[in-house]
């Protein structure tokens, strides 16, 4: 049994019933020559052994404009790194159906999302910053980061109460909040990512609280 990542057109991700639909439709077909030029580049990024390859198989090849990027358990983190490096600069969007997370280059930021049950994706979108919150179990953390020193995090505490965090480039500009949903915390998140803190701190119905470190 495999992790596996899928790879499809930046058009076909509307959300992810869309994006299964389109894996679906295309299962069989010719490989076309971009997702087959994309598959040929991940296969190169692999080192081929046991010990740190991340392709369950290998070569990868494409089904129609689709291609499946299967990954033994314990190399995850390096089947996504190599799979998202090569798929959004190339205009391909990846869904990660285990996870329920989908990454469209059209909307994608530079910076990490870390996630304490998910691990890390080296790409953001909004999209995915709003799922995984709404994924929070009790202690839990997501962390999505655009650069050294400037990131906005939560972690769930309780049932109905999460803290969130943004820094703004140093200790000097770290501030709290606490909410009491998922929506509230995506929203949040979703505001700094687009706004920075000017933006999260439009919501007047939220608190910040400066942190002494």
């Amino acid at each position: 049994m495999s992790y596996d990542l899928w790879i499809l057109p930046a058009e076909h991700c509307a959300d992810a019933s869309a994006a299964e639909a389109h894996v679906a439709g295309e299962w069989g077909r010719t490989g076309q020559a971009a997702a087959q030029a994309v598959a040929d580049r991940i296969t190169a990024r692999d080192p081929g052994d046991d010990d740190s390859g991340f392709l369950s198989c290998s070569p990868l090849d494409a089904e129609g404009d689709v291609v499946i990027v299967p990954s033994p358990f314990s190399r995850i983190q390096a089947a996504r790194d190599a799979t998202l490096t090569e798929a959004l600069p190339a205009g391909f969007a990846v869904y990660d159906p285990q996870n329920g997370v989908l990454l469209d280059p059209r909307t994608a930021v530079d910076g990490v999302m870390t996630s304490r049950t998910e691990g890390d994706y080296p790409v953001i979108t909004p999209a995915a910053v709003e799922h995984l919150c709404g994924r929070l179990r009790v202690d839990d953390f997501l962390i999505v980061e655009t650069g050294p020193e400037f990131y906005c995090q939560t972690m769930r505490q309780t049932y109905d109460a999460y803290d969130v965090e943004y820094r703004d480039g140093s200790a000097g500009r770290h501030f709290r909040t606490s909410v009491d949903t998922a929506d509230r915390v995506a929203g949040l998140m979703t505001a700094w990512l687009r706004g920075g803190p000017a933006a999260v701190r439009e919501d007047a119905a939220t608190a910040w609280e400066k942190l002494d470190l």
